[in-house]
């Protein structure tokens, strides 16, 4: 967006990790260089973390439910007249600042789909998923004008909120790479919600390894903050000699030197706003296996694509990929006493 205004003031104190971090950091490079004054709230827990940024005006919100509903209350008084208002995490103000206008970053899928898909990893996270399409509907009407990253998310605004001023306005910058010798795996940089699919993925992979066919797969899942998950992969690693690397995780700079080492970008999630390694791959000419899904299409054109609902779907994919036999038979008597004794409770075939 142009900032014409006086003032730019960037809520943005819901916001501490996963995609919606790494765009804020880059906002906030981006902002440093500007010439243009600048107030930004932040949540509590990256006091100490965000540094650097001695241009900016930065105030931290105490991340509790006080604290951050008191701040929401007081936000709408902050701007003055042709301030700008630049909520980027996805909330609305709760009431129209005065002679201002509102701008609000919408990049959480979950907030305008349809409630039948709305999933969550824990009621935690479901709660609070309910409390902000709530919010995002009650105070729409002190939206000047709503940013999203893609046609579909544009798409799904309008179905949902269809009074909105919607414009789409992809929001990335490329990770610095230098190419290095390729390498020869499969990566995943992904966060370990539900959404993102990695229970179907790892099954994919115990599906290759059902045929002898181990292919690196590296994954970026933080084990503080998906214990379950990456204690049951860990499991399917030893179960099936999966060769799958968990590397926890990472900034931005690393991926950029993942990035350089030429690896296939697979995307089993099964919702994006935007899905910004895609358009990182693409940017960068590497190869993406991914759904066969609007979001994907979106942004780049992938060699291969999926169910992103099927382990098969996926497994047939990585050999079409690979240049072999797609078609996957369980025939020998091995195939069929594995799929008696170690079926696993995670697979989605019955």
């Amino acid at each position: 967006f142009i900032m014409i205004n006086k003032r730019l003031i960037v809520e943005a104190s819901n916001i501490h990790l996963g995609g919606g971090y790494i765009l804020l950091q880059q906002l906030l490079t981006q902002l440093e260089v500007e010439n243009q004054r600048t107030i930004v709230f932040l949540d509590s827990r990256l006091e100490g973390v965000i540094k650097g940024h001695s241009n900016l005006e930065i105030h931290f919100v105490k991340a509790t439910l006080i604290g951050r509903l008191t701040h929401y209350l007081a936000l709408p008084k902050i701007p003055r007249l042709n301030d700008t208002l630049f909520c980027f995490g996805n909330i609305p103000p709760f009431a129209t600042p005065s002679g201002c206008r509102s701008i609000v970053f919408l990049q959480n899928w979950f907030l305008i789909c349809s409630w039948r898909k709305v999933k969550a990893d824990n009621i935690a996270v479901y709660i609070r998923l309910v409390v902000e399409r709530f919010l995002l509907r009650m105070f729409a009407k002190n939206i000047s004008l709503l940013i999203v990253q893609s046609e579909s998310m544009k798409r799904q605004v309008q179905n949902q909120l269809p009074d909105l001023r919607v414009l789409v306005q992809p929001f990335f910058s490329m990770p610095e790479i230098q190419k290095n010798e390729s390498s020869d795996f499969y990566f995943y940089p992904a966060r370990g919600d539900k959404s993102k699919n990695h229970l179907n993925l790892v099954n994919g992979w115990i599906e290759l390894s059902k045929h002898g066919i181990r292919p690196r797969l590296v994954i970026t899942i933080d084990s503080c903050v998906n214990p379950d998950l990456t204690c049951w992969i860990d499991e399917m690693i030893d179960k099936y000699a999966l060769n799958i690397e968990n590397i926890g995780f990472v900034d931005i700079s690393a991926i950029g030197i993942l990035y350089s080492q030429s690896p296939v970008i697979i995307f089993p999630s099964y919702f994006e706003s935007f899905g910004l390694p895609l358009v990182e791959a693409n940017a960068l000419d590497l190869e993406v296996i991914a759904p066969e899904l609007d979001y994907v299409r979106d942004v780049c054109t992938p060699q291969e694509t999926f169910d992103p609902h099927s382990a098969r779907s996926i497994a047939r994919a990585v050999l079409r990929h690979r240049r072999l036999d797609s078609d996957i038979k369980c025939g020998s008597a091995a195939d069929i006493i594995n799929t008696l004794l170690f079926r696993d409770a995670y697979s989605d075939e019955n």
